[in-house]
C-alpha cells in the first residue's frame, strides 16, 4: 500500500481522536452527574464517544458543543485540526546573477526541499501508530485463541451453556454464536443469578459492542483518554447488566445476587482473559451499585 495513503489515514485518525477527546471529557463529566441514576444512561452515553472515534465526518449545528469549540472562517464547522497538505518549508528561489550557478543550484533544490521536517514527523508517527495497532491486535488474537483452547474441553449442559473445572468465574465468549462458560462449583440460586446476567449480555449484543469498542481503541491506542473511556464503558456495561438482573428478579433478589458476586470474587482465579471476553471484574463497585440500586 502506498505510504501516502497510510499517512492520510493516520492524520484522519488523529483528527477524530482530538474531537473524540472533547466529547469524552463531556461524557465523563455527565457520568459523574448521573452517579446515582441507573447505569444504563451512563452506558448509553459512551455511544456518542464511539461514534466520534469511528466516523470521520461531522454533523453539527450552531447550537452544538463542538460547533462552539471550533468554527472555520466561513462559519461552517470543521473537525480538522491537522491538515493533510501541511507544508513547513516555503518554496525556494535562487538568483545569483550567474546563469550557470543558478542552473546547478536549481537542480539541487528538489533534493533539499524533499527533507521536510513535518513530513518526516508524520511518516514516523504513522509507522509508530501502525506498529502499536498491530501489537494490540496480535495480543488480543493470541489471548483469545489461548482462552478458546483452554475451554475447548468444556461440557455442554444445555443450549449455549458450558461447564468446565478449568475456570473459577463465569464469562461469555464468542461473537457469531456466543457461549456461556460456568465453573463447576456454581449451584442453586447462585447459578441462576449468574446465568441471568450472562444471558442479558447476549440479549443486548454486548459482545459485539465490546468488539467494536476494542477495535476503536486499537485505532486510537495512542490517546490515553480512550483507554480510560474503554475501562469506564466496560464498568458501566457490567453494572447496567447487574441492574437488569435485579429488575427481573425484584428487589428481594438483589441481596442474593450481590452475595453471589461476592462469592465469585473470593474464589476468583481466571485464566488469562482476552480483552474481548466478559469476565466478572470490578466486583466491589458492582456489589455496592447492586445494593444501592433503586427501581427507576
Amino acid at each position: 500500500m502506498n505510504m501516502s495513503y497510510l499517512e492520510d489515514a493516520f492524520i484522519t485518525v488523529l483528527n477524530m481522536s482530538i474531537t473524540a477527546s472533547y466529547v469524552a471529557i463531556v461524557v465523563i463529566f455527565a457520568r459523574l452527574l448521573l452517579k446515582k441514576a441507573p447505569k444504563v444512561f451512563s452506558y448509553a452515553l459512551w455511544s456518542i464517544v464511539l461514534f466520534r472515534l469511528v466516523c470521520p465526518f461531522s454533523f453539527s449545528s450552531g447550537l452544538s458543543l463542538l460547533g462552539l469549540m471550533q468554527s472555520s472562517q466561513n462559519g461552517n464547522f470543521s473537525t480538522r485540526y491537522i491538515e493533510d497538505n501541511m507544508e513547513l518549508m516555503p518554496s525556494l528561489a535562487v538568483d545569483t546573477g550567474m546563469d550557470n550557478v543558478n542552473t546547478a543550484v536549481k537542480a539541487l533544490l528538489p533534493v533539499v526541499a524533499s527533507f521536510d521536517p513535518m513530513q518526516i514527523l508524520i511518516t514516523i508517527g504513522t509507522l509508530i501508530w501502525l506498529t502499536g495497532a498491530a501489537v494490540l491486535l496480535i495480543y488480543a488474537l493470541v489471548s483469545y485463541l489461548r482462552l478458546k483452547r483452554r475451554i475447548s474441553m468444556a461440557t455442554l449442559v444445555s443450549d449455549n451453556i458450558y461447564e468446565t473445572d478449568l475456570i473459577r468465574s463465569p464469562f461469555v465468549c464468542g461473537f457469531i454464536r456466543p457461549k456461556i462458560y460456568l465453573p463447576l462449583n456454581l449451584t442453586g440460586s447462585e447459578r441462576e443469578y449468574i446465568l441471568c446476567h450472562e444471558k442479558i449480555h447476549i440479549k443486548r449484543r454486548d459482545y459485539l459492542i465490546k468488539l467494536i469498542a476494542f477495535l476503536a481503541l486499537v485505532l486510537h491506542w495512542f490517546n490515553p483518554l480512550m483507554w480510560l473511556c474503554f475501562s469506564l464503558m466496560t464498568k458501566d456495561m457490567e453494572m447496567s447488566c447487574d441492574e437488569r438482573v435485579i429488575k427481573s428478579l425484584g428487589m428481594e433478589g438483589g441481596a442474593g445476587y450481590s452475595m453471589s458476586l461476592l462469592a465469585l470474587a473470593m474464589n476468583r482465579k481466571m485464566p488469562s482473559m482476552s480483552p474481548l471476553a466478559f469476565g466478572e471484574g470490578n466486583v466491589k463497585a458492582r456489589v455496592k451499585n447492586s445494593l444501592n440500586y433503586k427501581m427507576p
